[in-house]
């Protein structure tokens, strides 16, 4: 199975792909430019894909 941070990437290029949890619904993101896009949401479980940028501090 792909990691979360994989199935982002693909998302990001536009890709559709079915929901990990209920196989049902497809991952979208209301964010305007998907190809900067930190969330999907399953458009029928609600089921969340979410990448935080790392930020480093000094």
């Amino acid at each position: 199975m792909e990691s979360g941070y994989e199935i982002i990437k693909r998302l990001r290029k536009g890709e559709i792909i079915k929901c990990a949890d209920c196989k049902k619904g497809y991952y979208i993101t209301n964010t305007e430019d998907v190809s900067t896009a930190r969330e999907f949401r399953c458009n029928k479980c609600n089921s969340v894909l979410r990448i935080s940028p790392n930020i480093t501090v000094e």
